[in-house]
């Protein structure tokens, strides 16, 4: 399978790490194989200093380590859709729910997570722009 994500897009700003869990790029790039267009990376790897820095959740799905969940590496992405027309931006959401992602539905980006795949938590979907 392609790879269509740079260790650039995937890395954790402070410390350049990329560390994702078994699977997930895996998926990821299936995602981005069936979009058949760009996905711009916003956010993937976060270590907990960064997160912390950022006023990430502490239980983020970023996490390279996530403890409460007990997820060996990152597995979520945020993405923007500033550059994304109607049809791209509504594709996005079809086909990341379609895959099992869940979903946080921002003005410009989206976060799509893989907890479906390495926790017991449901799928869910949530409009971020709700209260704003």
């Amino acid at each position: 399978m392609t790879n269509y994500f740079t260790k650039a897009e995937l890395e954790d700003p402070w410390t350049h790490e990329v560390f994702l869990a078994e699977g997930a790029q895996d998926r990821f790039n299936l995602f981005r194989e069936k979009l058949g267009f760009p996905v711009y990376v916003n956010c993937c790897c976060r270590s907990s200093l960064y997160n912390t820095s950022i006023g990430g959740h502490p239980n983020s799905f970023h996490l390279m380590e996530n403890n409460k969940w007990k997820v060996k590496g990152t597995i979520a992405l945020d993405a923007s859709t500033r550059k994304y027309t109607l049809y791209q931006r509504e594709k996005f959401i079809y086909e990341s729910s379609l895959m099992g992602f869940s979903l946080g539905i921002y003005n410009n980006f989206i976060h799509i997570d893989q907890r479906t795949f390495y926790t017991e938590l449901p799928q869910v979907i949530f409009n971020g722009m709700l209260g704003k």
